[in-house]
């Protein structure tokens, strides 16, 4: 930013581009209730554990609120105290008719990030303090790998509910020892899919900890980041919210995780699905779901997610928990697909997380006298029982306040589908590797007045929703990199036909 605005005043132009004034977006959307922000990359950790503390740095909003005449990243300024430390650069940039917005509530809850740095951020509010009842969750993946901080995360999920639910493990201490270049940066220590090629080597470090390319160099010119695919991570298939723009309902992002990977991976598709229930006991739920083909059957595949404090694992239910003061939240993931039968379950805790399967990582002294949590976190890894080119996740989460039991969520596979049911809520998750272009038939519940209705994964085009006595109901045209319908309507049977 310093240089944007070297060169503005020195010529008179913006010489970068527009969208550089949207970068503090990023910053918005990654605050968390607590004031801390969701983890991204290398970013070091502030204040201390257990006490509420305002992650900030006042220069950047201030250099970016100037450039922009951006009133609410002025507004955010203010919040992280209204100083920087030069007040010469105060007087030079400073616009004083500038009004500071510090609402975020013109500001829709949902964003996509787009194909460069592809990731989606779900919140349920922008209320900040210790007694918020907000969601935040953030699926990564898509876009390019640009090596050095940027850590092998394509795919990886956190939530926060009452404190952080899902979690990033590892604290940034020092660039380059075993602990970073083997842990911390590596995608063992987020919350996504490993596949473990025994023969796979990750650049000069030890360990093979099944996951994403582990890039250390970068691409010198865009023409090298887009066609050289070793900087591939992942190609965003969908990215949608709505029916409000604003104040969506439902949010969904499909992802296309191959070409974050070696060659291990044949096909890998993630998909996530945040829905919005406006209610304070359970205020969101997210489906999540996983495709992965590997070159090898006997290539070990895992999913994970990793949390803060002990998880209780009960047949195919994990139930997660943290809290901001005497506030608790809990986090309830039910494995709907594979059977509890076809998968095995191991927990990391403490030390024994640190590691990446045969190798164990001592956490930095100066890091581990502070006693974050991250570095000494859990690790949930469920396997396949036997071997396979093919599995799949299907997962279903909710958040909830303490002592709230959880939903019922009612699981159907058909052809193209897997159907979810809960509370007034169906849920029809893509399971092909491809959009969907065939005519499907739905089924609403006769024990519902009306049915929210999600489908996602839907090719682009007319569709048309018709009951079975052959009365349309309504038309509406999928759009490309969107790919999904919402209505509501009562119990019947109902056709979903793509147009001609």
């Amino acid at each position: 930013m310093h240089a944007a605005w070297l060169l503005k005043r020195m010529s008179g132009k913006e010489v970068f581009d527009e969208n550089i004034k949207k970068l503090p977006l990023h910053w918005l959307y990654l605050r968390l209730p607590d004031g801390q922000m969701l983890r991204d990359g290398d970013g070091i950790v502030q204040g201390n554990p257990g006490e509420p503390y305002y992650w900030k740095s006042p220069l950047i909003m201030f250099l970016f609120y100037t450039y922009a005449s951006d009133p609410i990243v002025k507004g955010e300024f203010e919040r992280q105290g209204g100083e920087m430390g030069d007040s010469v650069l105060f007087l030079l940039l400073n616009d004083p008719n500038l009004k500071a917005n510090q609402s975020l509530n013109s500001l829709p809850l949902t964003i996509d990030f787009g194909p460069i740095m592809g990731s989606m951020v779900a919140r349920t509010g922008w209320n900040i303090g210790p007694d918020s009842d907000d969601v935040v969750a953030e699926v990564k993946g898509g876009g390019y790998h640009f090596g050095n901080h940027q850590h092998s995360d394509a795919g990886a999920l956190q939530i926060y509910y009452r404190g952080i639910q899902v979690a990033d493990l590892g604290i940034y201490g020092f660039y380059g020892p075993p602990y970073d270049f083997n842990f911390h940066k590596r995608s063992i220590s987020h919350s996504m899919m490993l596949a473990v090629d025994p023969n796979e080597k990750f650049g000069n470090t030890e360990s093979n900890d099944g996951g994403t390319k582990f890039n250390q160099r970068h691409p010198e010119t865009i023409q090298k980041a887009q066609s050289d695919p070793w900087f591939n991570n992942g190609t965003i298939l969908s990215a949608d919210f709505g029916p409000s723009q604003t104040m969506p309902t439902y949010s969904y992002f499909s992802v296309n995780l191959k070409g974050a990977y070696s060659p291990k991976i044949e096909d890998y598709i993630r998909q996530f699905c945040f829905v919005n229930l406006e209610n304070d006991s359970i205020p969101a739920i997210i489906v999540l779901f996983d495709r992965m083909i590997t070159s090898d059957p006997n290539f070990k595949k895992y999913w994970q997610v990793n949390t803060l404090n002990h998880p209780v694992i009960q047949n195919n239910h994990i139930a997660l928990e943290n809290r901001v003061e005497d506030r608790i939240g809990k986090t309830h993931i039910k494995i709907l697909v594979p059977e509890i039968k076809d998968y095995t379950t191991t927990v990391l805790s403490g030390d024994d997380a640190n590691s990446s399967f045969a190798y164990k990582y001592e956490v930095p002294g100066r890091i581990i006298e502070r006693n974050f949590p991250e570095a000494k976190g859990h690790r949930i890894m469920l396997s396949p029982a036997e071997p396979s080119k093919e599995d799949s996740f299907l997962t279903f989460f909710q958040l909830s306040a303490e002592h709230i039991s959880p939903i019922e969520v009612k699981h159907r596979e058909n052809e193209h589908f897997h159907e979810l049911s809960f509370a007034d809520y169906i849920i029809c998750m893509n399971k092909e590797l491809d959009l969907i272009s065939d005519k499907f038939t739905l089924k609403l519940p006769s024990n519902s007045s009306s049915s929210k209705i999600i489908l996602t994964g839907l090719k682009e085009g007319k569709w048309i929703v018709k009951r079975n006595d052959g009365k349309i109901i309504f038309d509406v045209d999928v759009l490309p990199n969107k790919n999904t319908i919402y209505f509501q309507s009562p119990e019947g049977v109902y056709d979903i036909i793509p147009g001609r």
